[in-house]
């Protein structure tokens, strides 16, 4: 799905989650709106982009796994430097929050730069 780098990307990209994960239960629906509202909303403040760029989202939910990427444009970050947040800062605990809930996450600097994140499925 692509998305426009627009404030309205976040709220999109919770639509997309809800319509791929037709039939899951909730508390994952809601573990996944929120990591990929995070991720979202980063490459809107972070990327770099205009709100004529588009920001790609893909969604894989397969039995054991649900993969989520999220791509774009921008410049990239060092996720080892996004996971040291002020702690007197408002913001910035976006993807600290990713790590604690995400069973994996990652991200792949290049062209397009892939925010990633996975969360294992109850068997």
């Amino acid at each position: 799905m692509r998305i426009a780098a627009t404030l309205e990307a976040p709220s999109e990209a919770r639509r997309v989650v809800v319509a791929a994960m037709a039939g899951c239960p909730r508390d994952l629906v809601g573990e996944t709106e929120l990591l990929v509202t995070e991720l979202v909303t980063n490459a809107v403040r972070h990327g770099g982009l205009s709100s004529e760029d588009m920001i790609d989202l893909s969604i894989h939910v397969r039995s054991d796994v649900i993969r989520v990427e999220v791509a774009e444009g921008g410049p990239g970050f060092d996720p080892a430097t996004a996971l040291q947040p002020d702690r007197e800062a408002v913001g910035g605990w976006g993807l600290m929050l990713v790590s604690r809930v995400a069973s994996r996450w990652g991200v792949t600097r290049g062209t397009p730069n892939v925010a990633w994140f996975e969360i294992d499925l109850p068997r």
